[in-house]
């Protein structure tokens, strides 16, 4: 299951299920060796430092493959309630080298058979920069999938 509300320019929401716990799931957010396995879209290597607390700090250093173009950002979290949900700040600069600053909430529910996701990440500048952040998204998911078996 899949969705992305493009009701809004600012606001991109996506939901999966996945066929495991809400603590394996939230350990895939919050332990970065398991998060460089899968947080990337295809095509990318991380680096990914985070302390999923609140008041904690996250940083993100994604390189391309192929052209070596490197993208970082950096936030610090404002709500951590295993395995539930997780809250934090998004800012990065654009490819102008406009900063950005967003937010990200990810929700964990208790479905039968597993988990299901959403990811909700808003104050996007406009619809291309939701847009191309879903594309990311929707990869890194993917990767999650693979990495839980399911």
């Amino acid at each position: 299951m899949s969705a992305t509300d493009a009701s809004s320019n600012t606001t991109m929401r996506l939901t999966r299920r996945f066929a495991a716990s809400r603590e394996r799931v939230y350990a895939a957010f919050t332990d970065p060796e398991l998060g460089v396995q899968w947080w990337a879209p295809e095509g990318h290597t991380l680096e990914l430092v985070l302390d999923a607390r609140p008041g904690g700090t996250f940083r993100y250093s994604l390189v391309n493959d192929e052209t070596g173009d490197k993208f970082v950002s950096e936030g610090v979290y404002r709500e951590a309630t295993p395995p539930e949900r997780l809250v934090w700040t998004n800012s990065f600069a654009d490819g102008e080298g406009k900063q950005t600053d967003t937010l990200v909430t990810l929700e964990l529910v208790e479905v039968e058979g597993g988990t299901e996701v959403t990811v909700s990440h808003e104050r996007f500048r406009d619809a291309a920069m939701r847009d191309a952040h879903a594309g990311g998204w929707g990869s890194s998911l993917d990767r999650l999938r693979q990495l839980l078996g399911g």
